[in-house]
């Protein structure tokens, strides 16, 4: 009776951590220099849709539920990213650069650590900063979740 015990036993921390490996095998197998160049071509999506005005195309970049948190601003939530992107993109002619520092994660949700740069139709630069964009996987496609930015001050 007590052998059985044992194996009973046995066999149940044994089942765990064959579940668990198998659980950390799936993460192993996640392609995380994938998921930054999908990222990266985001972000080169998000400048032309900036540069060209559209931000119908800017919204649709966004995740259900996702929030921009602009500085000086309240939190915009999904509903109302394409009028808030139209109102920034209002003054038009803007070249806006972006550039990825950092991404870390896994296939649910990425972290991406960045630099913006905004400049005139002149090429004379408006301003700087850095950001924190939380990624999220919707329908096999990398969307933005959490847009968050601030200013160096130029």
């Amino acid at each position: 009776m007590k052998t059985m015990k044992y194996w009973s036993s046995f066999l149940a921390i044994a089942g765990i951590v064959l579940m668990s490996a198998c659980n950390q095998g799936a993460q192993n197998n996640f392609d995380l220099v994938a998921a930054r160049k999908a990222v990266e071509e985001g972000n080169k999506m998000m400048m032309d849709h900036i540069m060209k005005g559209d931000s119908v195309g800017m919204a649709n970049m966004y995740a259900a539920g996702a929030k921009i948190m602009a500085p000086g601003f309240p939190a915009v939530a999904k509903e109302n990213i394409q009028h808030f992107a139209h109102g920034m993109m209002a003054n038009g002619g803007m070249d806006f650069r972006l550039n990825t520092v950092d991404v870390w994660g896994n296939q649910d949700l990425l972290g991406e650590e960045g630099s913006w740069s905004l400049f005139d139709g002149s090429g004379t630069q408006l301003d700087h900063g850095k950001y924190i964009v939380l990624w999220k996987q919707e329908n096999g496609q990398w969307k933005l979740f959490r847009d968050c930015w601030n200013s160096d001050g130029k």
